[in-house]
């Protein structure tokens, strides 16, 4: 299972709680969009370009990616 944050308790770090987000790679975006359409249009399979790349860029800032990474992902032709 992959986690997207790591977190370690004051006790266990003696004294600070640590929270930290880890970073994504293509494979985890497009994962955590698929698992995400999955749920709110109850449908099995999703096209590319009109599924997937759609959902990623409205959901750019909730997904927490870097702004530069966009203008790679937009100019992906």
């Amino acid at each position: 299972m992959r986690r997207f944050y790591v977190f370690v308790c004051s006790v266990c770090n003696l004294g600070v709680e640590f929270a930290r987000r880890v970073e994504m790679g293509w494979v985890d975006v497009v994962h955590l969009a698929l698992f995400n359409m999955t749920v709110f249009r109850a449908e099995k399979y999703h096209h590319i370009d009109e599924h997937i790349v759609y959902f990623i860029n409205c959901n750019w800032a909730s997904l927490q990616l870097p702004p530069k990474v966009r203008i790679r992902f937009l100019n992906h032709d």
